[in-house]
């Protein structure tokens, strides 16, 4: 799948910003798969531009929330989903990771070049 095409951000809180940020997180999914399926929302926060966290329900199965702060432009809610899922994908492989580690950047790396389409 290639990499998504970037047009004329959308405006924050419209439907089209929603489906843009969605079928970005499709293609990551796609191309970088996490352990978990990955499930994002977009929340008012006020001290954070975003957060994964891994919830496990009693009864069902594990997935990751990406949290993204409404109300940002489009470029910094990317880069703040980029970020975030970079997290979900090294979660399994280092679960007791430093926040912003090696193993972090290392997945950061791959998520970012595989959003600008660098192989």
């Amino acid at each position: 799948m290639a990499a998504p095409k970037f047009k004329p951000p959308p405006k924050p809180d419209s439907p089209k910003f929603r489906k843009c940020l969605m079928s970005i997180l499709e293609y990551l999914e796609e191309e970088l798969p996490c352990s978990y399926p990955v499930r994002l929302r977009l929340l008012r926060l006020k001290a954070e531009y975003g957060y994964c966290n891994l919830k496990v329900p009693k009864d069902g199965d594990p997935y990751f929330v990406i949290v993204v702060c409404r109300g940002m432009d489009f470029l910094v809610t990317t880069d703040t989903l980029l970020h975030e899922y970079a997290h979900a994908l090294c979660w399994e492989t280092a679960p007791d990771r430093e926040p912003h580690g090696p193993e972090w950047g290392v997945a950061y790396s791959r998520v970012y070049q595989s959003a600008v389409g660098v192989d």
